[in-house]
C-alpha cells in the first residue's frame, strides 16, 4: 500500500485525540494521588490548549 492509499488523519483530529488521552490519564492521576505527575500532565495540557483568558462582565 503506498502513501496515497492511507491518508493519515489530520493534525488538528490528532491533536484533540491526543488531548482527550491526555485528560483521561489527568484523571487516573489525581485518583491515584500521583500529584506530581498530574500536575506535569495539566501544564502539558495547558501548553497544547491554552486556558481562555475570562472576560470581566459589565
Amino acid at each position: 500500500m503506498n502513501s496515497s492509499e492511507d491518508p493519515k488523519p489530520l493534525p488538528v483530529i490528532q491533536e484533540a485525540r491526543a488531548l482527550a488521552l491526555m485528560r483521561g490519564a489527568l484523571v487516573l492521576l489525581d485518583e491515584a494521588g500521583a500529584t506530581l505527575a498530574a500536575s506535569r500532565l495539566q501544564h502539558a495540557i495547558d501548553t497544547l490548549d491554552p486556558p481562555q483568558p475570562v472576560e470581566p462582565e459589565e
